[in-house]
């Protein structure tokens, strides 16, 4: 048994039930803690897939853009900060579209000043109007890729060249939503105009080569397989400005300040830290390696709007609860990634890479040695968690935890409008099928199943430890700061539902 591990792991899960007061039964309860404790494994084979592969089912026209927006994110290797606007304003924008020919919903952008007369509702007119919507607001986002979503929109049976702003049109309901979100969000603190570059200033205290205080975030140099180094800056460290869709700001949900280097409890969680990354099961690399998120990947937010989606075909949902669900998870990421980012900021927190590697400092230390190598003694300059090389681990400081924050944001208003905690997502991973070690990862044929929303985001959070890329403090204050999100996501978007929200 790893020294400290399944006691310390059963008391946080315990903690986090009773403090976010989580709807689940008592057998829900006993499977999140066996599923905690012991990781995910089993047989299998065939994969693998991220996530199980959707059967070819009809979905609605949202869901076919969520399509869009989350190949775009992969494609254009997007940050997790700029998906998860992007996501909150793609799943604002259908919403808004379709609340227009709802007698009682009303929109973010218009409130119910553009809700149209019973004549105009039909199903046709809505599809038209979410498309439209969808499509203008992707387009200003990923501008390189005007021309795809052109194409999309088309195939949809939508003119993309109309720019009309008639309301008495499914087309103008869907322009004039699309143009007056951008609008909204010109000035939401992202710097969108200016490629969301820094507006803070931030400089790091320590450099590439130096560490002067080692309680602060060091940037690290990323090796590429064609040789290039690159060190990357620290990604969006003014993102804690963004305007949130239901938080008062970013610093509303502020974490404490994290244990401080050379205390007893920082020293505590760094060697939980060692530990745990030294004697990691196949299943738990491959948990790390699942919920990695790293560029090219969909991004944290991503994976729970595919989450979504599978929810969505599973219930067999209509047009009208997916642009809910989608407007629900969409926003929770967002706000998440807002408030998430503000205490990133604000305590610029060292993550384990570079703790490990301070603390240790002259000593030889236990550690994954790279593709193949297996793990065995290096010098602690040397130590690495189990990321690959290109992306060794995030270029922003540790806590909170933004997959705990992500996925316990995304996770709280799934389940409730879902009204059940079930997912039933499972991932097939063939022998040496891994993308951090291929060939050697897993040993055997293993599956990861996500039975339930609850145990996803508990995996998420426990990935940043396995992958040696978080304390253990970063994933709990995630875990918190995303259930309150949540809660407070889910109480505005359903005041929206009901109609009592109309500027």
């Amino acid at each position: 048994m790893i020294y400290g591990f399944s006691d310390s792991l059963a008391e946080m899960v315990s903690s986090l039930l009773r403090a976010a007061n989580m709807r689940i039964s008592s057998w829900a309860c006993l499977a999140l803690s066996g599923l905690v404790l012991a990781g995910c494994g089993g047989g299998g084979g065939g994969g693998p897939v991220s996530p199980q592969p959707l059967p070819t089912l009809r979905q609605s026209k949202a869901s076919e853009w969520v399509d869009e927006a989350l190949i775009s994110i992969e494609e254009t290797r997007g940050a997790p900060t700029i998906s998860s606007r992007m996501l909150g304003m793609v799943s604002t924008a259908m919403y808004d579209a379709w609340a227009a020919y709802d007698p009682v919903a009303t929109s973010v952008t218009f409130g119910n000043r553009l809700r149209r007369p019973e004549a105009e509702r039909t199903e046709r007119n809505r599809e038209i109007a979410v498309c439209m919507a969808a499509y203008r607001v992707l387009s200003d986002l990923y501008q390189s890729r005007q021309s795809r979503f052109a194409s999309f929109a088309a195939r949809q049976g939508i003119n993309p060249q109309n720019t009309s702003l008639d309301p008495s049109t499914p087309e103008g309901v869907g322009n004039m939503v699309a143009d007056e979100l951008l609008r909204q969000r010109r000035n939401d603190g992202s710097n969108q105009a200016n490629g969301y570059a820094d507006t803070t200033g931030y400089k790091p205290v320590n450099t590439v080569d130096q560490v002067n205080d080692p309680n602060q975030w060091q940037p690290m140099r990323f090796i590429f397989p064609d040789g290039t180094v690159r060190v990357p800056t620290y990604l969006t460290p003014h993102w804690g400005l963004v305007r949130p869709f239901a938080v008062t700001n970013g610093a509303e949900f502020r974490c404490p300040p994290p244990p401080a280097y050379g205390t007893s409890a920082f020293q505590k969680e760094l060697m939980e830290v060692y530990d745990v990354t030294s004697n990691l099961t196949d299943s738990q690399k491959l948990i790390a390696e699942y919920w990695a998120g790293g560029p090219g990947s969909v991004t944290p937010p991503g994976l729970w709007m595919e989450f979504a989606q599978k929810v969505s075909r599973d219930e067999k949902y209509s047009l009208e609860k997916d642009v809910k669900l989608f407007f629900l998870v969409g926003n929770a990421v967002m706000d998440a990634g807002i408030c998430c980012w503000d205490s990133k900021l604000a305590h610029n927190q060292v993550r384990p890479i570079t703790a490990m590697r301070f603390f240790f400092r002259g000593q030889k230390v236990m550690s994954w040695r790279g593709p193949g190598s297996g793990f065995g003694l290096v010098d602690a300059s040397q130590w690495r968690p189990f990321q690959p090389d290109d992306f060794i681990t995030p270029p922003f400081p540790d806590v909170p935890s933004g997959h705990s924050t992500f996925s316990a944001a995304a996770g709280d208003v799934m389940r409730r409008f879902k009204g059940s905690d079930s997912l039933n997502v499972r991932i097939d991973y063939a022998s040496g099928s891994s993308k951090h070690d291929p060939l050697f990862v897993p040993v055997r044929p293993t599956t990861l199943n996500y039975r339930t929303i609850t145990e996803a985001v508990n995996d998420a959070a426990l990935s940043r430890l396995y992958g040696g890329i978080h304390f253990r403090t970063g994933m709990v204050e995630g875990l918190t700061i995303g259930r309150k999100v949540g809660d407070r996501v889910w109480n505005k978007a359903n005041s929206y539902f009901r109609g009592e929200i109309s500027h």
